[in-house]
């Protein structure tokens, strides 16, 4: 998980503040690679949702910016992605960003048909915790989704 909070810190350099004319879903294609889905402000470093693969199929390392209950380095938290009628439950570990003061929590899940349903659904992504929810527009993230499932190796 630390190599995932590293990756996260380079999303993440920039403050946790934009506007919501520049927040998007686009694709970052690795270097070798794999690819990365977000759903941020492109070249800005502002991401508070991604999907990492490895080029190789399987699951996918989730990186979510969110201040829990009890946040601490090593909290537990359980983050609900739902679209629709489609469910997935992510199990995260918490970290602090020291450069940014900013907190996430990462997991991982199956880069499956369900995932693949969920992403590509027409309306919101919402992301429930402890202690309440987010709601991301799903908005225009079909085509960097399609992109990010060819780039992942997604059957």
């Amino acid at each position: 998980m630390k190599l995932n909070a590293l990756f996260a810190a380079g999303l993440l350099l920039a403050p946790s503040v934009a506007s919501a004319d520049e927040v998007k879903w686009f694709v970052l294609p690795g270097e070798t690679e794999g690819a990365v889905l977000i759903y941020g402000t492109p070249d800005s470093g502002y991401a508070p949702l991604s999907f990492r693969c490895n080029g190789k199929g399987g699951a996918l390392d989730v990186v979510i910016e969110h201040e829990p209950i009890n946040a601490v380095d090593g909290v537990k938290v359980e983050a609900l992605l739902s679209a629709g009628d489609i469910e997935i439950p992510v199990a995260t570990t918490g970290t602090r960003l020291d450069m940014d003061d900013l907190f996430i929590l990462e997991g991982q899940t199956p880069l499956d048909k369900r995932f693949q349903d969920m992403i590509t659904f027409s309306g919101p992504l919402i992301m429930t915790f402890e202690d309440g929810a987010e709601e991301h527009p799903l908005e225009g993230a079909s085509d960097p989704a399609r992109e990010f499932f060819k780039l992942c190796g997604a059957k």
